[in-house]
């Protein structure tokens, strides 16, 4: 399996098993509540170098808001290169050296998005955790919202 596919996969379970996360959540208004809902994706899988580390987020934006958000606050960075993006999905695909990044926005209700990030560090000085963390922390700052992490 190849790693596009095996994101793919991991993003799509993601997706679904956030949906039953979200009336917990429903009565937060300016808080993004960012739960590590799988970690350390071990590798050894066939073209697989390392661990991921995968957050999702349910945010109280409009899920084209955080995805331009989040497209503007990569193309600042001269170091990042935006490997595929689709905006009818919502998905960006970056890289920064080896560190690779993969953000999918999809809208669970009316200006209410679920977030899924999953991060590869190569060659940071981070780790997995901290590199998916501290992209996290951008993105939810830059939009003005609070947030926790919360750790299943």
């Amino acid at each position: 399996m190849n790693d596009q596919t095996r994101t793919r996969r991991i993003l799509l379970v993601l997706s679904l098993a956030a949906c039953f996360l979200i009336p917990v959540s429903g009565c937060i208004t300016t808080a993004a509540i960012v739960t590590v809902a799988a970690l350390s994706q071990a590798g050894g899988e066939e073209g697989v170098e390392g661990d991921e580390y995968i957050l999702t987020a349910q945010i109280d934006r409009d899920a084209d808001e955080i995805f331009n958000t989040a497209l503007r606050l990569l193309q600042a960075k001269p170091d990042v290169k935006i490997t595929r993006q689709w905006e009818r999905n919502r998905r960006i695909d970056a890289n920064r050296g080896l560190d690779t990044f993969s953000l999918k926005v999809t809208p669970v209700g009316q200006n209410k998005s679920q977030v899924v990030l999953a991060v590869r560090a190569g060659d940071s000085d981070l780790s997995h955790e901290e590199l998916a963390k501290s992209a996290m922390k951008t993105l939810c700052d830059d939009l003005g919202v609070q947030y926790r992490i919360v750790t299943e």
